[in-house]
């Protein structure tokens, strides 16, 4: 049902149809928050993803996102509805209390602790609100989605604290580094089980501008990032015929009945995707090292490259997991081999638009001058010219030319 629910509005809004693959895998990945691990040798991870949605403005970035993440919007209302009855409550019981420890003679009793609001959805946020939430639900199963229609709304806030720090923050984050808070004039927040996901729209020249920044290249920030952009420049056409609510009331179930799955689950590989993932793996090991082999090491374009590679193994995991549970088979606690394929699949898609993004911010190179490079070099290699050389004749390094031929050849399969 999520092919049809993803088909029906790919093509009732019109937008590419990445937008709506890319949204629905991180709102799983949401709504499981920590009652799913996927376990491979010593390392687990949960579906948090940090995700962009690429595209130039009239591309109908943001309704896609909306849609899909709406469910978890409603949920966080209901947790705000929740937590506002119960602080009535303990107010009503306290008034009580006080008005019972007046009387004379009588027995004193404490007060009714506060309850704590929890919530799963901020956007307009500081550091300091984002980690009060992470705290506030450490001891639960669920996770904190940071959604913004505008990514650069994010990196905007950046500016107004300490952005060096946030940028770390975010990386630990990422990899669910347990965190200590210092607060003035309040107790230290200690959050030992951190879950963030983050997913927002973007145009290229904002991209460009937002990601250039070195601390952000350098530290791995970037190639951390899921960058889905659209599969044709072109804008389709949406229709306007009214709306058939059907597939919106199966995804808010759908995305409910997983927020509320009961108790933790340890997701394994089966045999066969564990050997499936152990290959692919091999291979990227491979391509990082014929990279070094070209002369890469002191080459940041193809560093920025091998980081994009050094990554990629651990959002498949992640990847795996959410569409895990997009499938009938999400009780047998097994990734298929099936669907190691598909997050593999889905992994050197965002392999290819991290290496995109690369070459945007870099604007070195635009994609007709790296085809035409291709071509040319098809060409002197049947002349019996090196690669070396031919990057020499060219002005560029072979460790770059090397990454454009394997990005070719990724993409010819």
């Amino acid at each position: 049902e999520a092919d049809a629910f993803i088909e029906y509005y790919a093509k009732r809004l019109g937008c590419p149809r990445n937008y709506m693959v890319g949204s629905v895998i991180f709102t799983v990945g949401v709504a499981l928050g920590k009652k799913a691990t996927i376990r491979v040798r010593e390392y687990q991870n949960h579906a948090n993803l940090y995700m962009a949605i690429v595209g130039d403005s009239g591309m109908n970035k943001s309704t896609p996102v909306e849609v899909c993440v709406r469910p978890l919007i409603d949920l966080d209302w209901h947790l705000r509805d929740g937590y506002m009855q119960a602080k009535k409550t303990v107010e009503e019981a306290n008034r009580e209390i006080m008005r019972a420890n007046r009387r004379k003679g009588a027995t004193h009793q404490p007060l009714k602790p506060q309850p704590k609001e929890q919530s799963i959805y901020l956007d307009d946020t500081s550091p300091e609100k984002m980690y009060d939430q992470l705290a506030a639900i450490d001891n639960t199963d669920m996770g904190l989605m940071l959604y913004y229609d505008e990514l650069n709304a994010m990196f905007n806030r950046f500016g107004r604290y300490n952005k060096n720090s946030e940028l770390q923050d975010l990386l630990s984050l990422y990899n669910y580094k347990p965190k200590k808070v210092s607060r003035k004039g309040a107790d230290t927040l200690a959050i030992r089980k951190p879950c963030i996901s983050i997913i927002g729209t973007i145009q290229p020249n904002v991209l460009r501008r937002v990601f250039a920044a070195s601390e952000m290249k350098d530290s791995g920030f970037n190639q951390r990032w899921l960058f889905v952009f659209p599969e044709s420049d072109t804008e389709r056409k949406c229709e306007y015929e009214e709306e058939d609510p059907s597939h919106r009331v199966w995804w808010s179930s759908f995305i409910d009945g997983i927020f509320n799955m009961q108790g933790t689950r340890q997701v394994t590989l089966s045999k066969e995707a564990a050997g499936r993932y152990g290959e692919w793996q091999q291979a990227l090991r491979d391509e990082r090292n014929q990279l070094t082999r070209d002369g890469g090491m002191l080459d940041d374009s193809v560093s920025y490259t091998k980081s994009v590679l050094a990554k990629a193994d651990i959002y498949c995991l992640r990847l795996a997991l959410a569409c895990h549970f997009l499938t009938p088979h999400a009780d047998n606690g097994s990734i298929s081999k099936g669907e190691m394929d598909y997050a593999i699949e889905l992994s050197e898609y965002f392999i290819s638009m991290g290496e995109q993004v690369q070459d945007l911010l870099e604007g070195q190179v635009n994609p007709p001058k790296r085809l035409i490079w291709l071509t040319a070099w098809l060409e002197a290699q049947k002349k019996g010219m090196t690669q070396a050389q031919f990057a020499k004749s060219q002005g560029i390094s072979a460790a770059y030319l090397s990454k454009i031929i394997k990005q070719h050849r990724r993409k010819m399969g």
